[in-house]
């Protein structure tokens, strides 16, 4: 199982798309998808409802009957009524009974049972929403203090890597935020200085690159150790990690396209060139129609098509 989030977002104008909307997307994708789970559970309800109800109708009428059967047929036999027979008849309608009383039980557990799961995955859903919102906003704040981009989320935590402080120097500190205590936390410092990362997430943990690095870095969360990589990369580029499917690809600005040859990211190869440049602050990665998009901070809009490995860019 990935530990890291995906979302895809089915918007197909690409040209107009800006921040808001992207965030507005993802929101609502979650918000839907609590509404038809609201729904299922208020239909479930109604349809359990109704068979105890039917159950309890079956119950009495089942009752009725015996006792007409057993009292018709003991005045067919004789005109007086044997108090032996009487009291078997009673025997039998009381072992009827507690069969429907359990049958009730059963039903009444059955219905427990399920609305525990169903609120369950309800409560899921909006823990799941609550940290998209937490990321958005931890997103728009550390753009606009410290140039930084929260970077992947993984099993609720949101992890920072490099960036700059309120001087404008650049920084070789790591962070986590955790939901659960609302804090920030540090973890292993980097090597070195970075700025202007790009990362993405899976089974190998945190793959990430910065603007100053020719070094790619793997982070695992466990351990709390770093894994690099060396790649020859030029100093002072932009670069950019694109995760689709199962490939992992990863773009120098102007220079060279790299993908992985293996799950754990240890092994690169060459297989194109980037046609165009692209700015600082890469970040709103998206897979949609087997092409990756994402945007810079100067309200660029790029295409990376995965079949022909061509970049395209569009003005916003």
């Amino acid at each position: 199982m990935s530990l890291g989030a995906v979302l895809i977002v089915p918007i197909l104008n690409w040209t107009k798309i800006t921040e808001s909307m992207l965030l507005k997307a993802m929101l609502l994708k979650a918000m839907l998808l609590k509404a038809m789970l609201l729904k299922a559970m208020l239909l479930k309800t109604m349809l359990l409802k109704a068979v105890l109800l039917k159950t309890m109708l079956l119950k009495t009428m089942l009752l009725k009957t015996m006792k007409l059967y057993f009292l018709g047929k003991a005045q067919k036999n004789s005109v007086r009524v044997n108090l032996t027979d009487f009291s078997k008849s009673e025997q039998q309608i009381d072992f009827f009974k507690t069969m429907l009383n359990i049958l009730l039980i059963f039903l009444c557990v059955f219905f427990l049972i399920n609305l525990y799961f169903v609120m369950a995955i309800i409560l899921y859903l909006e823990q799941h929403l609550y940290c998209i919102q937490i990321a958005l906003l931890n997103n728009f704040q550390m753009e606009i203090r410290q140039q930084v981009w929260v970077l992947c989320i993984m099993m609720a935590l949101f992890y920072l890597f490099g960036g700059w402080d309120a001087y404008g120097n650049e920084l070789n500190k790591a962070a986590k935020y955790e939901l659960s205590t609302d804090k920030w936390y540090k973890i292993c410092p980097l090597n070195e200085v970075l700025s202007r990362v790009s990362c993405i997430a899976g089974n190998y943990g945190i793959a990430f690159v910065g603007y100053e690095s020719s070094k790619l870095y793997l982070y695992h969360h466990k351990q709390d150790i770093y894994n690099e990589i060396y790649l020859k990369f030029a100093a002072n580029t932009n670069k950019v990690l694109l995760q689709a499917e199962n490939r992992v690809l990863l773009i120098e600005s102007g220079k060279n396209i790299y993908e992985s040859e293996s799950n754990q990211l240890t092994n690169w190869k060459i297989i194109g060139a980037a046609q165009i440049s692209f700015g600082r602050g890469v970040a709103y990665k998206v897979y949609f129609n087997q092409s990756c998009y994402f945007m810079d901070n100067n309200d660029k809009l790029y295409k990376f098509d995965m079949k022909s490995l061509q970049l395209t860019m569009n003005q916003l």
